[in-house]
């Protein structure tokens, strides 16, 4: 009993030292994987090496042989066609294999091209076929020593920007700002959804809105308008009730955050500048604040 028990760890232990889908062989103490990618024998050789940190596979006796041919049909799937090994030469020189071993044996089949140099098995009857390294095209058997894998680096993507370019990032309360040059300069869809839309509703939105002003110098596009008029930031609308004006931002009824300037009945145009708030009846500007939530929220 315990003997089965020691065999039954033992095969466990062979079997889980090679990865997932690999075969580990008692005889050579190796772990053999396939490719099922039709490659050339230099970008096959590169694959096994990248992918698994193996070779091609080199083949030192007729039992190997045997053993790979019919690896590919009882564990790889693989009924017709042939593979990559790694046996190779240089011109009319002599045959070795990728992995630097000794070249002590061989299987080629009879009437192959002396001008050809590279080799694969034929999985009908595991004889070697000679083919053309760089446009011949086939499938190819790795193996490895186990435990010997690629280490893989996991590099994470770089997070989205959080603004389209141009636009400046409030990390606070998570929106975008940009201010667009005058009205002829803006789409006229982005004046109605986005310039009209926006509005400064807290203390901290205020001085990040003032923090960006300095980008946006009204002398670098000739605008002649007054101070006061340099910067739009949104709309107040001004509802009259019983004893007060009541007002709000166009986009929301939430309260407002507004600065000291008295609002009349109607649509108040709101300005900023470096110092201070101001309404007027008309819309002219210098520039024009859009205000739009993060298209990344980080």
């Amino acid at each position: 009993m315990l003997r089965i028990l020691v065999l039954a760890l033992v095969a466990y232990s062979q079997a889980d030292i090679c990865p997932k889908g690999h075969k580990y062989d008692e005889k050579t103490r190796k772990c053999y994987a396939f490719i099922y990618d039709a490659l050339d024998f230099n970008d096959a050789s590169k694959a096994c090496q990248e992918r698994f940190g193996y070779e091609l596979i080199s083949i030192h006796d007729m039992q190997l042989n045997l053993y790979a041919q019919q690896l590919t049909h009882a564990f790889f799937d693989k009924d017709y066609g042939s593979f990559w090994i790694g046996a190779t030469k240089w011109g009319y020189g002599d045959w070795h294999w990728t992995d630097n071993t000794p070249f002590d044996f061989q299987n080629f089949a009879r009437g192959n091209n002396p001008l050809k140099y590279c080799a694969h098995m034929r999985i009908a009857d595991g004889q070697w076929i000679v083919d053309d390294c760089e446009y011949g095209l086939h499938q190819a058997m790795c193996f490895g020593d186990p435990g010997v894998h690629p280490r893989v680096t996991t590099v994470a993507p770089p997070a989205p920007e959080p603004c389209k370019p141009g636009w400046h990032y409030n990390s606070v309360n998570k929106y975008c700002y940009t201010f667009y040059p005058e009205y002829d300069h803006m789409d006229i869809t982005v004046f109605f959804e986005c310039a009209l839309e926006s509005s400064i509703e807290t203390a901290q939105e205020e001085a990040f809105v003032r923090g960006i002003l300095k980008w946006y110098d009204p002398a670098t596009y000739s605008c002649k308008l007054p101070y006061g008029r340099h910067y739009f930031i949104g709309r107040i609308k001004g509802t009259k009730s019983e004893k007060k004006i009541e007002r709000h931002w166009t986009h929301c009824g939430n309260d407002y955050y507004f600065n000291s300037t008295e609002i009349v009945e109607g649509p108040n145009y709101i300005f900023i500048t470096h110092d201070h708030w101001n309404y007027e009846k008309t819309i002219d500007a210098c520039f024009f604040m859009c205000k739009r939530k993060s298209i990344y929220l980080v």
